[in-house]
């Protein structure tokens, strides 16, 4: 399988608009989460031998350090930070508090930008673990990046319109 339906999902409903009610942020933040729960299914996690190995590796010399860097160990242990920020985010997300629904979708842009840092292009994650980027969505996590952001905007400016620009109303 792909990716198709937990991207499509996101990238018909969100990433084609800048006009974001309260409820399309509930639904993008969702839509994000099933993304992510997606994400930690097809990707193996480490072994506790791989995460020591890891570890051991990266306080070593900058030689064994960036190699440890480049293997597929530590891809996964990036996927597995990023699937777990996701959860923690979107989980923040369903909170009554507009700081705290902010400081979430502040927190899920740093988890995929970070992501995104480590592994610009797509097909590195690939090459070092052998999954597709047709089944990983990667391609879009630039525009996902820019929505979230769009998103802690509007959501700490009080929007809840589908106005394309708005302004607080305190």
């Amino acid at each position: 399988g792909t990716a198709a339906s937990e991207v499509k999902a996101i990238y018909d409903a969100y990433l084609e608009t800048n006009e974001f009610s309260s409820a399309d942020r509930e639904g993008f933040v969702l839509a994000i989460s099933h993304y992510c729960q997606y994400l930690e299914f097809i990707f193996p996690k480490n072994s506790p031998d791989d995460n020591k190995w890891l570890s051991e590796e990266l306080k070593g010399s900058l030689e064994r350090s960036l190699k440890a860097a480049e293997s597929v160990q530590s891809a996964r242990q990036n996927v597995e930070f990023l699937t777990y920020q996701c959860k923690v985010s979107s989980t923040d997300f369903r909170t009554k508090d507009p700081k705290e629904k902010t400081s979430s979708l502040i927190f899920l842009s740093y988890a995929f930008s970070t992501f995104n840092h480590k592994y610009p292009k797509p097909n590195r994650i690939e090459a070092l673990t052998g999954i597709s980027s047709d089944k990983t969505g990667f391609l879009l996590i630039g525009d996902l990046i820019n929505k979230l952001i769009l998103s802690a905007a509007l959501e700490h400016a009080g929007c809840d319109t589908k106005e394309k620009y708005c302004t607080r109303s305190d």
